[in-house]
């Protein structure tokens, strides 16, 4: 596995989600999880947890996502073990 695949990533902005269709946390802006693709402009997340700006764990099941780059601050490498 490529040390880059499971990240930590920091959201500028939550996550949106209609009311009807909770797919992610509402308030989700930390994620955890393994990078599964890597397109123009985009990554294919498989998340393994969400969190708040407070770095609180929220429910919600893994997803895969695709978050566009420009959503994407920052992340950080988490390291196996």
């Amino acid at each position: 596995m490529d040390p880059l695949d499971r990240l930590r990533i920091y959201l500028r902005a939550p996550l949106f989600a209609t009311r009807k269709d909770p797919h992610v946390p509402p308030t989700a802006v930390i994620l955890d999880g393994q990078v599964v693709a890597r397109g123009d402009g985009a990554l294919t997340v498989r998340v393994s947890a969400w969190a708040d700006v407070n770095g609180q764990p929220l429910p919600g099941s893994g997803q895969l996502v695709v978050l566009p780059v420009s959503k994407i601050d920052h992340a950080v490498v988490l390291e196996e073990g």
